[in-house]
């Protein structure tokens, strides 16, 4: 009888424990499904009071949940499957809706991770036109294409905030809904697509294990803070294959060039200009060396050392360090050149597009970080110009021994010992953002 009455007790306690993980479990699935992120964040805030704990909590928490996080039915290998997907512009444009085409390979097993390839089209193409492209590829290396069709982009690619928020919520949609590997994310696009998978790569470029970029480039002007030319260390450690035809606009070609020669010059891996001499717009993927990319195309989610450039606070973060602060004395998201009319008027192209792209470079903040363990906690040296305010954000695999202990940070001439903070709002905000675990702060250190 006591036996009986104490398995009854037992299974009635395992029964009140699971209660509060399955609400858990249903009100973190909500939050993931809220595509505008205020909107999200309110109702975070509800979740924490319900559901006190720190970022260690939380993190395990996440762990438990299915994956993927919401699958989609009937996905069938091999066939192409349309959705209409609200995605986030930003702040001024909202919400909207847009088809994305998702396609997975020959032999799709949900069982199983794959890697990604987020595709873009070119002005007045749409998804379809890109799936088809990428298909075979995708059959052969096993692969997921996901593709959005973009609204207004008859014009070309504006270079905008919400074009780039488009694909970023579109990639969003495929890490919630398909078995995605998140150190295998490639981006790949033709003309306006190609000019985004060079914009995307260079801002954000702690995202992706490759960019294959076709008839589109980075951007070299003075307007509107398009110049991501001024970018390009960021992709250092990024495998790029470009496709391009040499009879194509001069000044895209000037632009390609200049970027390659400086991957050259800086000793960066895995970058190949694949160029055909007799065409224009146009190329040939079945020329490419897809293998040699794909097999080299694998995000390292943790690295020991950072180089990065950035000109805008939102743009500022690369895997676990984020500038919080810019100097505005030294750095300028768009930036002119004070050269008196009779010198400019001397100066051939050549001359005028180099002078620019240093003169830019000197307005742009400049970050070389590293980390290394000493005695099982993580040491961090620190060398910038233009940043006033930073912050480290470590994850799981980053963290100390013991998450009270104070962290030596060296920055320029300076150093101290940080105490970090497991902050539960400031992981879930980061994870339900970017839905990856290997990056999202469970401790986060601020140097003011």
């Amino acid at each position: 009888m006591l036996l009986a009455s104490f398995a009854l007790l037992l299974g009635l306690s395992t029964h009140l424990q699971e209660q509060p993980r399955q609400e858990e479990r249903k009100r973190l699935l909500h939050l993931v499904s809220i595509s505008h992120p205020e909107r999200r964040e309110k109702q975070l805030a509800i979740l924490l009071k319900a559901f006190p704990g720190d970022s260690l909590v939380w993190e395990a928490r996440v762990r438990r949940l299915p994956r993927p996080l919401l699958p989609l039915p009937d996905l069938q290998g091999g066939k192409i499957h349309r959705r209409k997907v609200e995605v986030f512009l930003g702040k001024k444009e909202g919400m909207t809706e847009r088809e994305v085409l998702v396609y997975p390979p020959r032999n799709y097993d949900s069982k199983n991770k794959y890697p990604l390839l987020l595709a873009m089209h070119g002005s007045g193409g749409n998804a379809q036109n890109q799936v088809l492209q990428w298909r075979g590829l995708a059959d052969r290396f096993q692969f997921i294409v996901v593709a959005g069709t973009g609204k207004g982009t008859e014009r070309g690619y504006g270079f905008s905030d919400a074009e780039r928020q488009a694909e970023l919520s579109t990639l969003r949609y495929a890490l919630i809904h398909l078995p995605i590997d998140s150190n295998r994310i490639f981006l790949g696009g033709t003309s306006r697509g190609g000019h985004l998978s060079w914009d995307l790569g260079l801002r954000f470029p702690d995202r992706w294990a490759g960019i294959a970029p076709m008839i589109g480039g980075p951007r070299l002007t003075t307007r509107f803070g398009q110049n991501n030319l001024r970018l390009l260390d960021n992709l250092w450690g990024v495998p790029i294959l470009d496709l391009q035809g040499l009879k194509d606009d001069p000044g895209l070609l000037w632009n390609l060039r200049y970027a390659f020669e400086t991957f050259r010059r800086n000793q960066a891996p895995n970058k190949i200009f694949f160029t055909f001499p007799q065409l224009g717009h146009r190329y040939d993927m079945s020329k490419a060396p897809w293998k040699a990319f794909f097999s080299s195309g694998l995000r390292n989610p943790l690295p020991q050392r950072i180089l990065f450039r950035c000109s805008r606070r939102d743009q500022a973060r690369s895997f676990w360090f984020r500038a919080t602060r810019l100097d505005p004395r030294k750095v300028q998201d768009s930036v002119g050149i004070a050269i008196s009319p009779r010198k400019w008027k001397r100066m051939n192209l050549e001359a005028k597009r180099v002078l620019f792209a240093k003169k830019a470079l000197e307005r742009t903040a400049k970050i070389e970080a590293s980390w290394k363990r000493v005695h099982n906690n993580p040491q961090f040296r620190i060398r910038t110009r233009g940043v006033t305010h930073f912050e480290l954000l470590l994850p799981k695999k980053l963290l100390p021994s013991d998450p009270k202990h104070k962290l030596l940070v060296h920055w320029n001439s300076s150093k101290k010992r940080l105490q970090g903070v497991l902050s539960a709002r400031r992981f879930l905000l980061d994870w339900l953002e970017r839905l990856d675990l290997e990056t999202a702060p469970l401790l986060v250190l601020k140097w003011r």
